[in-house]
């Protein structure tokens, strides 16, 4: 889930930046404040990390990759109804907070539940097929 997210993403907003109607509706966004709709998806994720942990070792691997589904599917209606500039940003960082729960819980969850033997080639996978799909992009 983290590599398809993270590699959405940076496909997505570098081809936004192409659409007349993106440039439009963002009032043509250049210098920091295209930096920051770049980087507030990092900087949700950020946040998410000083919390993940401990929700996960508390509650439960799946419980925290739920979190992230949940946080998925409100950021994606927000920045889809999106009426201003600030509302596809905040999309945009809760989206990134979905990105930190599957970053921090998904491989952890990998180790936990493959057979002992079969661990390295499934965390081996897992890493690969991140490093695989976002370079693809």
């Amino acid at each position: 889930m983290p590599a398809s997210a993270n590699g959405y993403d940076g496909s997505l907003i570098n081809c936004l930046q192409a659409l007349p109607k993106w440039q439009e509706f963002l009032d043509t966004p250049t210098g920091a404040w295209l930096g920051f709709i770049a980087a507030v998806y990092w900087i949700g994720t950020l946040l998410a990390f000083t919390v993940v942990a401990s929700i996960s070792n508390r509650y439960g691997r799946k419980t925290g990759l739920y979190i992230g589904l949940v946080f998925v599917v409100v950021g994606t209606a927000l920045q889809t109804a999106a009426t201003s500039s600030a509302m596809f940003v905040a999309a945009r960082a809760i989206l990134g907070v979905a990105a930190g729960f599957w970053g921090a819980t998904a491989p952890v969850l990998i180790n936990e539940v493959a057979f002992p033997t079969h661990r390295a080639v499934a965390s081996a996978m897992y890493q690969c097929g991140y490093y695989g799909y976002v370079g693809s992009t």
